[in-house]
């Protein structure tokens, strides 16, 4: 298994950073009282795996489609492992949490997809992001506020 570190290049006396995230390792954890699942993004099968083992039924992918670029991760590839371990239910909401316009409007969506997972499907769900730190929480607690009453 590969770590998932930055990387930083000088070229002709510019700097440009790779972004491979402020996690080195994939993570999850369960929402207590709920089937929600939150944490960083599944790059690898392994990954995914581990996902199906909790009894995971379904994935709320927040990334850009950027954010999945600069990862080298391809939401077909990770659709194809999804369905291998029989998480069948893959919803991909790009959330852009770099600008603030829209992004209340988007949170509020994502909750919808999510209380729509959760609760017309039946699903496990596991929401995430990038690290898992930001945009999947705030989805999760926009969810759990509007739908739950927390």
């Amino acid at each position: 298994r590969q770590r998932n570190t930055d990387r930083v290049f000088a070229v002709n006396g510019l700097i440009d950073k790779c972004d491979g995230n402020i996690l080195s390792d994939f993570y999850f954890e369960k929402i207590p009282g709920t089937n929600i699942y939150i944490g960083s993004y599944p790059l690898y099968e392994f990954d995914i795996q581990r996902l199906s083992e909790a009894g995971i039924s379904a994935v709320l992918n927040l990334q850009t489609n950027q954010d999945q670029m600069q990862r080298g991760v391809t939401i077909d590839r990770m659709i194809t492992y999804y369905r291998q371990h029989g998480i069948n239910s893959v919803i991909h909401f790009p959330v852009n949490d770099n600008h603030e316009e829209g992004y209340s409007e988007q949170l509020f969506e994502g909750a919808q997809h999510l209380d729509d997972m959760l609760n017309k499907r039946g699903n496990k769900v596991f929401v995430h992001c990038s690290s898992g730190l930001s945009r999947s929480p705030a989805v999760v607690i926009s969810y759990l506020c509007l739908y739950l009453r927390h």
